[in-house]
């Protein structure tokens, strides 16, 4: 997976620091989302060595940004944060 970027949103703790654990695992470039404890992320940051990003995913205009400058070169992103039993975890991104 060499050159491939994923992006996991909730991606410093519990079951999005293991996502991202495991997709740099696999060869992926990680960026791991969190949205306000910063301890938890540089204490993820300093173990891991993967880049995390204090990021409002509640912020429409925000993400809108994020994709419209990135998506060329994300392959996958991860949903940590979400209960919403109808959209998948992980899932590749078209193209």
């Amino acid at each position: 997976m060499a050159g491939r970027v994923a992006v996991v949103t909730g991606g410093t703790r519990g079951i999005g620091a293991a996502v991202s654990r495991m997709l740099k695992d696999k060869g992926y470039k990680v960026a791991a989302t969190y949205a306000g404890n910063d301890d938890a992320a540089q204490k993820f940051k300093a173990e891991t060595g993967i880049a995390v990003y204090k990021f409002d995913v509640g912020d429409f205009a925000a993400c809108q940004t994020v994709d419209q400058r990135r998506s060329r070169r994300i392959s996958v992103r991860s949903r940590c944060w979400s209960t919403t039993p109808a959209s998948p975890a992980i899932r590749p991104c078209a193209g």
